[in-house]
C-alpha cells in the first residue's frame, strides 16, 4: 500500500495487523469463495482504503485493518457475528487460513489486481432482498456468491 505524506506527518500502517485483520475478514467473508471470491473481498478493503472516505482512524492512522474494524461495514465484524463463533475456532493451519493470509498480504503490499471494476460494496447473493445503499449505485459483478456495487 503506498502511503501519502499529509500535512501532520505520514499515515502509517502496522503490518502484521493490517495483514492479520484482513486476512480474518477474508476468512469470515468469503472463505467458501475460493480465490476469486478472496481476492473480490481483499479488492473492495483496497478500494474502501484508497476512496479515502470508508476508512476508520484511530489514533489519526489510517489502515487496511481499521477500514474492516470500521462499524457496519462488514457485518462479520459486528457483535453476535462471526467474530464471536467463527474466530475463536479458526484454525491457522488450515489451507483456507494460508490462502486468506496470502492475499491479504498481496493486499497489503497493493499487489492486487482489482477484478472488481473499483467496487467498494458487496453483499451476498442469498439475502432475499436488494439492500437499499445498492439500489443508489451502480453493479459492477458478480463473483462467487457475492453481487459488487462502487459509488455512481
Amino acid at each position: 500500500m503506498k502511503l501519502r505524506k499529509q500535512s501532520k506527518g505520514f499515515y502509517k500502517m502496522s503490518k502484521k495487523r493490517d495483514i492479520d485483520i484482513v486476512a480474518k475478514t477474508l476468512y469470515m467473508e468469503a472463505r467458501g469463495e475460493g480465490d476469486h471470491g478472496l481476492q473480490a473481498v481483499a479488492c473492495v478493503i483496497v478500494n474502501r482504503y484508497r476512496r479515502k472516505r470508508w476508512y476508520s482512524r484511530i489514533n489519526n492512522v489510517r489502515s487496511l485493518a481499521n477500514v474492516c474494524l470500521k462499524p457496519y461495514q462488514f457485518s462479520c465484524w459486528n457483535k453476535g457475528d462471526q467474530c464471536d463463533t467463527v474466530l475463536p475456532r479458526l484454525n491457522k493451519e488450515s489451507e483456507i487460513w494460508k490462502k486468506c493470509v496470502e492475499f491479504a498480504t498481496l493486499a497489503y503490499f497493493d499487489y492486487l489486481p482489482d477484478i472488481v471494476g473499483g467496487a467498494d460494496h458487496y453483499f451476498a447473493c442469498t439475502v432475499k432482498s436488494t439492500p437499499d445503499w445498492a439500489k443508489k449505485m451502480q453493479f459492477v459483478c458478480k463473483i462467487g456468491n457475492h453481487n459488487f456495487y462502487r459509488e455512481v
